[in-house]
C-alpha cells in the first residue's frame, strides 16, 4: 500500500504526464468545442426566452422579428471585422485588446 505523501504527489505528476501528452491540437480543440458549447447553450437559452421577453416589453411581431434581424446584422459585420483585425495584426493582439476593453466597462 502506498503512502499518502506518494498518492498526493502521484495526481500533479500524472496530470502533467498527460497534459504534455497531448498534442497542441487536442488541447485547441478542446478549448473550441468548449466556446461554442457555451455559446450554443447562452443562445439557446435567449432565444426560448424570447416570447417571454415580447409579452414583457409589450412589442409587436414586427419590432420584434426587426431586433432580431439588427442583433443578427451585428454579429455579421462583428464577425467580418474582428476576422479582418485578427488576420492583419494576430489573434492574441487581438484577444488582448478586446478582454481590456470588456473589463474597462
Amino acid at each position: 500500500m502506498s503512502s499518502p505523501a506518494y498518492r498526493a504527489t502521484l495526481l500533479p505528476n500524472v496530470y502533467t504526464h498527460v497534459m504534455r501528452t497531448l498534442s497542441r491540437h487536442s488541447r485547441a480543440r478542446i478549448a473550441i468545442t468548449t466556446a461554442f458549447a457555451i455559446n450554443g447553450a447562452t443562445v439557446g437559452a435567449f432565444y426560448a426566452r424570447v416570447p417571454d421577453f415580447k409579452e414583457k416589453l409589450g412589442v409587436s411581431n414586427s419590432a420584434l422579428g426587426f431586433a432580431l434581424l439588427c442583433i443578427a446584422l451585428g454579429v455579421l459585420i462583428g464577425i467580418g471585422f474582428s476576422g479582418r483585425q485578427s488576420a492583419k495584426s494576430g489573434s492574441l493582439s487581438f484577444l488582448e485588446f478586446a478582454f481590456q476593453h470588456k473589463m474597462s466597462r
